[in-house]
């Protein structure tokens, strides 16, 4: 199982802190995905850390302006500002 995928589940439970743990694993892994730097962004989103989400969705979008993970994080950015 991927490692953003555990991520998610963990957000999906509120664990917020160890399914960014396990984000950041994966961007170990695989600095050029998008993927695991939208899901990041969005968990410190939730945990209203706006600065270090800003900063992750920005690089998402960097890496997939008109991707999905790109649009996502777009649209959590919006809510951000």
């Amino acid at each position: 199982i991927p490692l953003v995928t555990y991520g998610t589940i963990l957000f999906a439970e509120n664990n917020f802190d160890e399914a960014i743990e396990y984000y950041k694993s994966a961007i170990e892994k695989n600095s050029a995905s998008a993927y695991a730097y939208v899901h990041l962004g969005e968990a410190y989103f939730m945990k209203k850390d706006f600065s270090i989400a800003r900063e992750h969705l920005t690089r998402a979008i960097e890496l997939s302006s008109d991707g999905p993970h790109g649009q996502m994080a777009k649209s959590i950015l919006e809510v951000i500002e």
